[in-house]
């Protein structure tokens, strides 16, 4: 770590009790100039192996003006989001599009989304909007105080690769009506807090570009960036790019306002030279979005009966903490009159046409899968019905072969609707 990062945080440590930097929104951080973006990713199936096409889902529009569509290619989803003077709104606005999109999630049509350099090999974007000209000293200051930093926190396999198309370069922009886009880096906007500190240094950047040492980008210090080679950077340019953003930072925000402490922030991550951008990580989770907390708040309700108590350690093994609805899944046994058939699954309509979706009413009917429910369960929203027979058999000859093969279908569809 630089003296000078070192220096602020032992004075933060010190006076942080002095500053009331987080109990009111920021005003120091509006620039004449708006901020926005838009960030690539891919749209991963509900069970996480391998992914949906944009243009297959209801997130298929190219329109500026969709929060939430496809890319150019129809295969990326794409975020798209008002712009701001602020970058806190900025990321506001962000959150809302990823809401948009989590809802769809939670609807039982996909296992997440990923963003970053993703193991298919596509080159996901996240691309930062400037309501300003373009010229080349404000992109050579971008490239070299703000891509470099965002290289010492991502993947260097996964740069590579996503230098390896136009997008990844250095300097890659294209001028727009409002100002121009910043291509050159990934969906770096893998959580909250880091997304934030990363917009407030690109607005400085922007904002104050002039004052900042002009950087000597040559030869090889662009085929360093392309192969992702961090030692390099930390031997030479590291300190020095850390040392010019806290002292533009200063200059330009005060030592202790709520964006100076957010540069700060981010260049103790830089220094800790930890991976934070990478293809791994579940975005709606890592933004505290995700199934997680639905997890957490609903469960799987079992209601007593003779044959489910035996089975429920059975049937919900592993099972029961990955439930991923919005509502408690409800088990029960269905009346024998209700059933027509010896073996018979109803299903709640949300379930039943997830369901369908995924096996098709050929396997459906197969399986003496039923669109229905009764009793108790028609106040659920997610309900799955066991018919008596049925619990009969798996009680009564639960080592039996039919007996397997049933537990087997019924954690199935178990799986398939909510985990």
């Amino acid at each position: 770590m630089v003296v000078d990062v070192l220096k602020y945080i032992s004075d933060y440590i010190r006076n942080k009790n002095s500053f009331d930097i987080f109990n009111s929104l920021p005003n120091e951080d509006k620039f004449s100039f708006t901020l926005g973006g838009d960030f690539e990713g891919l749209i991963l199936k509900p069970h996480k192996r391998g992914y949906i096409a944009a243009k297959e889902t209801k997130f298929n529009s190219t329109s500026p003006t969709a929060w939430v569509g496809k890319d150019g290619c129809g295969k990326q989803v794409e975020f798209r989001f008002p712009p701001s003077h602020y970058p806190h709104n900025v990321i506001i606005n962000y959150e809302k599009s990823l809401n948009i999109f989590k809802g769809w999630v939670m609807e039982g049509n996909s296992g997440g989304l990923v963003f970053g350099y993703y193991r298919f090999s596509q080159t996901m974007g996240g691309h930062i909007h400037f309501g300003k000209k373009q010229n080349k000293d404000l992109i050579s200051k971008l490239d070299y105080y703000l891509a470099v930093p965002i290289l010492m926190i991502s993947n260097s396999k996964e740069l590579k690769s996503r230098c390896k198309s136009n997008y990844g370069k250095l300097s890659a922009t294209e001028n727009k009506s409002y100002g121009f886009e910043y291509r050159t880096l990934g969906s770096f906007a893998v959580n909250k807090d880091l997304a934030t500190e990363i917009y407030v240094l690109a607005g400085l950047i922007a904002d104050m570009h002039e004052s900042f040492s002009y950087p000597i980008i040559d030869d090889t210090f662009k085929t360093k960036y392309y192969n992702g080679e961090k030692s390099y950077f930390t031997e030479n340019h590291i300190a020095f790019i850390e040392n010019e953003i806290l002292r533009v930072a200063s200059e330009r925000f005060g030592n202790w306002g709520w964006a100076f402490v957010q540069i700060l922030n981010f260049l103790n991550r830089v220094d800790q030279k930890k991976v934070l951008i990478s293809s791994s990580k579940d975005v709606l989770q890592m933004w505290e979005l995700t199934l997680d907390y639905f997890r957490l708040k609903f469960k799987i309700q079992v209601n007593p009966d003779d044959f489910l108590e035996g089975l429920t350690n059975r049937l919900l093994s592993n099972i029961e903490n990955s439930v991923c609805l919005d509502e408690d899944l409800f088990i029960y046994g269905v009346k024998q009159a209700r059933s027509s058939e010896d073996v018979e699954i109803w299903l709640s309509s949300l379930l039943y046409d997830k369901l369908m979706a995924l096996l098709g009413e050929k396997m459906i009917n197969k399986y003496y899968i039923k669109n229905g429910q009764f009793g108790k369960a028609l106040t659920f929203k997610y309900s799955i019905g066991l018919s008596y027979q049925l619990r009969k058999k798996l009680y009564e000859k639960p080592n039996h072969k039919k007996s397997i093969n049933w537990l087997g279908i019924i954690r199935e569809v178990i799986t398939k609707c909510v985990v």
